[in-house]
């Protein structure tokens, strides 16, 4: 039966190989915590450096958000580098005041600064590529996170074993793999502190989550979905090899009625792609969005649109898809006359009051007032109230929204109907009850096209 250390070194191996992560001449920084994966990783690659002919540096950031145990870690980290006979690169982050400069968790603050220090290591001292200590626990809580979150099929696909030039050679061992690795060489680690505690999504599902998985369900669960990950991406990159074609094709016209005719699953990935090209990164977008946009082409409608993440909007003109940036809503108000025609450049809308003697079934707002009283129409304000048709007492209109599920950038480009400072009516979607048709002298049907 073979040792823990010999099963490990064969994994990392075969993971070097199979993937290509490291050639003859790379020179490789490792990305060194002081935990038992990192010190792992960097025990391992050091004893194939020379078969496999690549140089070896490690770099340790401190968060500095544990005080003095974040110290220790860094002088721990440092230590083991000077044991292994390897360069050993520090750099001290504010990784509390960068996410608050930047409304981030601390825990996407670490990995960007980390990444970052990672890259001008590689510009300034000519390493081609950095490793990275994930493992396979890793990747199962990773799926198991984008999958709560509504995450597309690519994020279903687990960490990817390298992209760019990081490079996850551990990505195949087990974190009890790894410990018993460290157990049987003799290795100091550290643990963080944070890493044991539910206070991030990614804890909770490390230390909750999972081991009632394996308890309850299936004991091998970690295999078991790591495994289904690798084929689910292997399926994932054959269907996006087709949809690139069909998408290289659809991009210069942007038919919807060509996506249309897509099956559902080139279809979607179509439109993860264009996603894709505006967001940068298919890992940020959901599932919900891809949807969203595909029974927005199933409708077909010039004019209609979506909200999506980031500030976007997807938007179908003429059988044609676009996604593009939505503009910022400025403040508006403007007086309405009865009989007059007024055009609102921030609705890019004409509106017009007239005398009306029967409620139609169609989308125009009906109101009542009396002769005296002033008209207008206006954008939202901080503070707005009104007294909801159907409804007893008032209501916030910000609340009104939130329960009407209207998107927050959406909610600035619904035109408000005011008779002199109070609401009339929110476009038409409610009518105050102190002026429903019929209610005053004057009952008015206000068009907006």
């Amino acid at each position: 039966m073979k040792d823990i250390t010999s099963i490990v070194k064969e994994k990392i191996y075969k993971t070097i190989l199979q993937n290509s992560l490291i050639s003859p001449g790379d020179k490789v920084i490792i990305g060194l915590s002081g935990g038992a994966d990192s010190m792992c990783l960097a025990h391992v690659l050091c004893s194939l450096s020379e078969r496999l002919m690549f140089e070896v540096a490690a770099a340790h950031m401190n968060h500095n958000i544990r005080g003095e145990s974040a110290e220790s870690d860094a002088e721990a980290a440092k230590r083991f580098s000077e044991r292994l006979g390897i360069k050993f690169y520090y750099r001290s982050a504010d990784v509390v005041g960068y996410s608050k400069q930047h409304s981030i968790s601390e825990e996407l603050s670490g990995r960007e600064l980390r990444y970052s220090f990672f890259e001008d290591l590689q510009k300034k001292y000519g390493f081609n590529k950095t490793a990275t200590a994930h493992n396979k626990n890793d990747n199962a809580e990773t799926l198991l996170m984008n999958f709560i979150r509504g995450s597309s099929v690519s994020g279903l696909c687990g960490i990817p074993v390298k992209r760019s030039t990081i490079i996850r050679p551990l990505i195949d061992v087990t974190r009890s793999e790894i410990e018993a690795y460290c157990c049987e060489n003799k290795l100091p680690y550290v643990t963080d502190s944070t890493n044991l505690k539910d206070i991030y999504t990614r804890n909770k599902i490390r230390l909750k989550l999972i081991p009632e998985l394996q308890n309850e369900f299936n004991p091998n669960f970690i295999n078991t979905v790591t495994a289904n990950a690798r084929i689910i991406n292997e399926e994932n990159e054959y269907i996006n090899t087709e949809a690139k074609k069909v998408y290289e094709k659809f991009k210069t016209q942007s038919s919807v009625t060509e996506l249309n005719k897509l099956h559902n699953a080139l279809k979607r990935r179509v439109i993860m792609m264009m996603l894709t090209d505006k967001y940068g990164s298919a890992a940020d977008i959901s599932s919900a969005a891809v949807e969203d946009i595909s029974d927005l082409c199933m409708k077909n409608q010039t004019g209609k649109r979506v909200n999506i993440p980031k500030g976007y909007i997807a938007l179908t003109e003429y059988g044609r898809l676009t996604i593009k940036k939505a503009k910022q809503a400025e403040n508006f108000l403007y007086k309405l006359n009865v009989g007059e025609e007024v055009y609102i450049p921030q609705l890019n809308s004409y509106i017009k009051a007239e005398i009306c003697t029967k409620k139609q079934k169609d989308k125009c707002i009906y109101i009542s007032c009396n002769e005296a009283d002033e008209l207008y129409v206006r954008s939202r304000r901080n503070g707005d109230v009104f007294f909801p048709e159907g409804m007893h007492g008032r209501k916030k209109l910000k609340n009104f929204f939130i329960d009407k599920k209207i998107p927050a950038e959406s909610r600035s480009l619904i035109p408000i109907i005011t008779v002199g400072e109070e609401i009339a009516a929110v476009s038409d979607i409610r009518t105050d009850r102190r002026y429903i048709f019929g209610k005053n002298k004057i009952n008015l049907k206000i068009i907006i096209k």
